[in-house]
């Protein structure tokens, strides 16, 4: 394992390093693929806003990914409806969303955002589920 250490260290490093270049890939790929979605790169930060129609309602979804936040690289929260934190409902204190358990991502966690949209929707959707019933349908995993 302590190869696979060096390999995300320098994957990351890579990154950081040609950001830009990775950025605009994500803005691309996010724009053409979700056209509910516009993103805007600032340094080194890609910003992703839209709002995401479900049968439930509208939803404001904000995005700031980045390759120097630590741990995981984006940060997606739900701008309205506000939703407010609770533990149960797989949000992380700052109230960005909880969309994977990080140990089931590869070893580099170099997943593309455009590949984690899917996912805000799932989660809304696990969401209205367990503001009716107060069960979060979904495996459970550990936060911290």
């Amino acid at each position: 394992m302590k190869g696979i250490g060096i390999l995300e260290t320098i994957l990351v490093k890579k990154a950081k390093q040609n950001s830009y270049s990775y950025l605009l890939i994500e803005k691309i790929l996010i724009e053409s693929k979700y056209d509910w979605l516009r993103c805007v790169i600032d340094g080194e930060n890609l910003f992703c806003r839209g709002f995401l129609k479900l049968d439930k309602g509208k939803y404001e979804v904000m995005i700031k990914y980045s390759y120097n936040h630590p741990q995981r690289f984006e940060r997606i929260w739900i701008a309205s409806p506000s939703i407010k934190f609770h533990k149960e409902t797989h949000m992380y204190f700052d109230n960005t969303l909880c969309l994977y358990y990080p140990k089931d991502l590869p070893a580099t966690r170099m997943t593309p955002l455009v590949k984690m949209l899917p996912w805000v929707s799932e989660w809304i959707i696990k969401y209205e589920f367990w503001k009716r019933y107060k069960v979060w349908i979904g495996e459970e995993a550990p936060h911290n």
